[in-house]
Parts: structure tokens; C-alpha cells; sequence
């Protein structure tokens, strides 16, 4: 799904839940820029998808049409089939490297990642039966993941772990080098590469859906789903 589609989905999402919203509050939302949000708007307006009427002072109101309600429903369509296809090639993309790690006799691993990713690779680690001995991440806001504790990638040293693996969508290089700074051996780092475009946690909470060198995994994502 291309991130074109993916905003227009969004703003219908926001325009039904909000008829009164303001285009500076899905700027904000959907985090682009005001005039990025102001083309998509009347280039919505001009399909057809919602009405715009205004009341004073200086109000806006987005109502959403049947024909924009209908294309919401295709686009979520859409999202979903992209979504099911995005989480398969990440399974089969861990399932390889959990497999190579295995190989190699690195049974105990270290995980630094909290989100959707991060709890994918632990499920296909503990199907391969290795053992996850202790979890890192970058800010630490959580305390808890899946059990284990959570620490900064720098003291994943001390836990017996054998190989790090990496799982973020972000922050990944970041977390290569403050691993590499703390003495960590580059050939057991291992990074996961899960770039989705345009795909975020707000989103997913509107849509009925589950929501991922160093040795580099990227799943195999053609994105070209328009």
C-alpha cells in the first residue's frame, strides 16, 4: 500500500471520528505538514469523498459522504491485505535468521526491541527453541517485556547472552554502535530490518487489524500495492 493511499485512509478515519476537527489537528495526527494535509484535503473534497461547510467563526465541518465512507472501506480493505502480507514476509524473514543463529550454535539470545517487531522475533525464538535471556531498549520506557527486565543495550554484556538481536523499525544503527561502543563483538550483532512505510501505531488502532553489517535481515517487501 502506497503512502498516499495510507493518508487518505487516515484522513477519512479522522474525518468520520471528528467532523469538526481541523486540518492543523490532522497535521499533528497524521504528523505531516499543514500544506501536505491541505492538498490531500481538497484533493478529497474534489472526489467527492467529503463536503466541507462552514459556520462562524472561521469553523470548518468535514462530512463525510457515501461514496468517501465506501472508499474508506476499500482502502482499509487494502490495508489489511497489505498488512497480512507484510507480517508473513517478516515470519519467514525471522524464521531464516533464527535458523542461521541456530546453526552457529547461538542458542542464547539477547533482544533489544520492545514493539511489534521485537514480539514477533520472540515468538519465532522460542518456536526454534532458543532462549531469550534478556530484553534491551534504546529509551527504556518500559520496565517489563515479555517477562525479562529491561535494560540499555549496553548492559546486555553481563547476561550470558551469546549473539544480540536486534528488532527495531527504528533506531536499529543507533543501537549497532552504543552495542559496538560497549565492547560487544560486531559478529554477534544481529540486525533486523522491519521498515513498513507509513505505517504506525495510530493507525493500527483504528483498523481491526494485529499489526518488521552486522547481519542484516530485510523482509521481502515489494511495495508497489497501490
Amino acid at each position: 500500500m502506497n503512502p498516499k493511499n495510507l493518508a487518505e485512509l487516515r484522513i477519512l478515519i479522522e474525518v468520520e471520528r471528528d467532523s469538526l476537527t481541523t486540518q492543523r489537528k490532522l497535521s499533528r495526527s497524521l504528523q505531516l505538514s499543514l500544506g501536505m494535509v491541505n492538498c490531500f484535503v481538497k484533493r478529497l473534497v474534489r472526489k467527492g469523498y467529503f463536503k466541507i461547510t462552514t459556520f462562524p467563526p472561521r469553523r470548518a465541518k468535514y462530512m463525510l459522504t457515501r461514496k468517501g465512507l465506501a472508499e474508506k472501506c476499500r482502502l482499509a480493505q487494502e490495508y489489511l491485505e497489505y498488512s497480512l502480507c507484510y507480517f508473513k514476509n517478516i515470519r519467514q524473514a525471522l524464521s531464516r535468521e533464527v535458523e542461521k543463529l541456530k546453526g552457529e550454535g547461538l542458542t542464547k539470545i539477547a533482544l533489544v526491541g520492545t514493539g511489534e517487531l521485537a514480539e514477533l522475533t520472540y515468538l519465532t525464538l522460542r518456536e526454534h527453541g532458543m532462549e531469550v535471556v534478556l530484553a534491551g531498549d534504546l529509551d527504556a520506557q518500559r520496565t517489563q517485556f515479555l517477562g525479562h527486565a529491561i535494560v540499555p543495550p549496553e548492559k546486555l554484556m553481563p547476561a550470558g547472552c551469546q549473539a544480540v538481536l536486534i528488532a527495531l523499525v527504528q533506531g536499529g544503527e543507533e543501537a549497532v554502535k552504543r552495542l559496538s561502543a560497549a565492547g560487544f563483538p560486531a559478529g554477534q550483532i544481529n540486525l533486523i530490518s522491519g521498515q513498513s512505510s507509513f505505517i504506525d501505531a495510530q493507525l493500527a488502532q483504528d483498523l481491526p487489524l494485529t499489526s518488521l553489517p552486522q547481519r542484516t535481515v530485510k523482509p521481502n517487501l515489494t511495495g508497489d500495492d497501490s
